[in-house]
Formats: structure tokens, C-alpha cells, sequence
């Protein structure tokens, strides 16, 4: 049980998705979430998912999927998002869940993260861009 959880947090911290989620992708047809999950964890092979379609790549002879599967396997991590930012990666992942992200205006959202809760800093050349940009690549990561 413990490696399993060490699992799904591991596929948080590193791609924002649970590990349930990269499976699910894989199953409907995304590749790139059933390569993140088998950087995270080599079992996510006995997914049926994941077999179906490993058997569809040998079918149509598909080398670029065995190429990126290959490397998947070697577990080629990508390099982690910084730790720093964290707080502000779960606390996004957690308003995206409830859709009160949506409901907040730009000014609002600045208001919060730097001026409130202070998670991401003052002193940057345009802290509200800054903000934006990274939470628009938290929620593009996510989608």
C-alpha cells in the first residue's frame, strides 16, 4: 500500500496527475500519459489499457512508440518542477477541482497567492504575470 501511495504522489509532484488519471489518459488513447506513468511506476504495464495498446504498436509496427516506450521504461525522468512552488501547484490543483479558480478574477488570484498567502514573491519584475504564466502551465500540465 505504501509504494502504491509513494506512487500517486510521485505522479503528482512530478506531472500534476494521479497515477489513476495517467492510466485513464492511456486508456483513451493519450500516449503521453501512458508514458508519464511508466516513468513513475514499470507496473502500470499489466493496465490493460497500457496492453491494449502495446499490442496495437506491434500490430502496425509502430518503432516511434516502441522508441518512447523504450525510453519510458529507462525511466528518462523529466526534470522536476521546482519544490518551491509547490504550495502553489496544490493549492491550484485544489480550486481547479472545486471550478473556483474560474470564478476569480486575475486581480484576485494575485491578491491571494502573492499578497495573502505569500506563495509566490513580491519582489519579481511583474509578479502578476508571473502568476499567471505559471499557473496557466500547472493547468495546461493538468489538462
Amino acid at each position: 500500500m505504501i509504494l502504491a501511495y509513494q506512487g500517486h504522489v510521485r505522479a503528482l509532484d512530478v506531472f500534476n496527475q494521479s497515477m489513476d488519471e495517467l492510466v485513464a489518459k492511456a486508456g483513451e488513447g493519450q500516449d503521453d500519459a501512458l508514458f508519464q506513468a511508466l516513468v513513475i511506476d514499470p507496473a502500470a504495464l499489466a493496465c490493460p489499457a497500457v496492453q491494449t495498446r502495446i499490442a496495437k504498436a506491434a500490430l502496425l509496427k509502430d518503432e516511434s512508440f516502441f522508441d518512447k516506450l523504450t525510453k519510458a521504461l529507462k525511466k528518462s525522468k523529466p526534470r522536476r518542477p521546482s519544490e518551491k512552488y509547490d504550495p502553489i501547484r496544490h493549492l491550484v490543483g485544489i480550486l481547479d477541482e472545486i471550478h473556483a479558480l474560474d470564478n476569480l478574477t486575475q486581480t484576485q488570484v494575485c491578491e491571494i497567492f502573492i499578497d495573502h498567502l505569500n506563495l509566490y514573491p513580491h519582489d519579481s519584475e511583474d509578479a502578476h504575470a508571473g502568476l499567471k504564466k505559471l499557473i496557466q502551465e500547472i493547468r495546461k500540465q493538468k489538462r
